[in-house]
């Protein structure tokens, strides 16, 4: 699995959006990952969309509540 940032020429969805930099990240997959690795990856993309984890309380990773 790769994780890429940039335009990905999509400049226009970007500023439709709202992002103050018009750039996003990319994952790609390959035949060799396996699911187990596409569920790593979506527990990883909650766990920064969340947003940042109060200094003084961890939050625990989706990843470990998920069930």
């Amino acid at each position: 699995m790769e994780s890429r940032a940039g335009c990905h020429c999509a400049t226009l969805a970007h500023h439709a959006l709202g992002l103050t930099l018009p750039a996003s990240c990319r994952l790609s997959f390959a035949l060799y990952n396996t699911m187990d690795d596409v569920d790593q990856a979506v527990a990883a993309v909650a766990d920064v969309a969340a947003g940042p984890v109060n200094q003084w309380r961890r939050r625990p990773p989706v990843s470990t509540i998920r069930g």
